[in-house]
């Protein structure tokens, strides 16, 4: 016998977000594990043709519900304001830390992980992830 559980059992404590159009001007990047995003004309050229494909994640800030502060999504940000795109799909979370320094704290432990997964960062780029 399968036990198949209900979508509500299934998505119980998962927090959701909302896919959001945003201007990329308007997103707050703060701190980041890279000292530099290295953006290729390459890469900014393809954001102006296909714009931003993957959305950006973002959370809201705490304090200031219209701050979405990027978690991940960085280069994808930086190249869109390079490119002059007007929005970009953000996925929107809503923020669990209880002020802007937990939230700080919560943004460094979330974006290390994909960053060292995704693209090779220098070796001190990693290590200033796990520093903040």
């Amino acid at each position: 016998m399968t036990d198949t559980p209900s979508t509500e059992a299934a998505n119980a404590g998962i927090e959701h977000g909302t896919l959001e159009h945003l201007g990329p001007t308007l997103l707050d990047i703060g701190d980041n594990v890279r000292d530099d995003a290295a953006l290729s004309k390459g890469f900014i050229a393809s954001i102006a043709e296909l714009g931003v494909l993957v959305p950006i994640t973002g959370v809201r800030d705490p304090e200031r519900s219209e701050v979405v502060r990027v978690r991940n999504g960085q280069r994808r940000t930086l190249a869109a304001r390079e490119a002059g795109l007007a929005s970009v799909p953000v996925y929107v979370l809503p923020s669990t830390a209880a002020d802007a320094n937990q939230e700080t704290i919560d943004a460094s432990c979330t974006k290390s992980s994909p960053t060292i997964k995704r693209r090779t960062s220098p070796t001190r780029n990693g290590r200033a992830a796990f520093s903040r």
